[in-house]
């Protein structure tokens, strides 16, 4: 997913990742994530689709 480089108080890094919450369509970086939990939320994204 795209997000705008604007929401995020420093500059992305290439390779973290980022948990974003989502407001009336506006999105907020709540924090970095590891890359165990990021795997683990995409199985759960990828079975509920």
């Amino acid at each position: 997913m795209k997000h705008s480089r604007g929401i995020f108080e420093k500059p992305p890094v290439v390779g973290k990742n980022y948990e974003i919450a989502y407001s009336r369509g506006q999105g907020k970086v709540i924090g970095e994530v590891s890359q165990e939990q990021a795997a683990k939320a995409e199985q759960k994204r990828s079975r509920s689709i």
